[in-house]
């Protein structure tokens, strides 16, 4: 199972949007499968190895409901970069067959 597939599956187990969950709880979900700390994410880095993750996060967030403005203002970043961020998931997922 990719990654993306598991991040859809445990928002579907997880009843989200039902009660819509914490974005922090995205940061910790998303560091403990990356390996990094939730500071990496929270982070200024443009490292990839936390810019994927962060933008994962941000993806996983957006479709628990959280608008970007939200998102954005946990992240500590401008709501156009949470949209770039999604998008660059969806990118990913696409190249990879992956359906929304």
């Amino acid at each position: 199972m990719s990654r993306y597939s598991f991040m859809a599956s445990v928002l579907q187990t997880a009843g989200v949007p039902k009660p819509r969950a914490d974005i922090n709880t995205f940061v910790v979900f998303v560091a403990r499968r990356h390996g990094v700390s939730p500071a990496h994410i929270y982070g200024d880095s443009r490292r990839h190895e936390f810019v994927h993750p962060r933008q994962e996060v941000m993806w996983l967030a957006s479709r628990a409901g959280h608008s970007t403005t939200a998102i954005g203002r946990e992240l500590g970043r401008d709501h156009t970069t949470i949209i770039h961020g999604i998008r660059a998931v969806e990118k990913r997922r696409d190249m990879n067959g992956h359906a929304n």
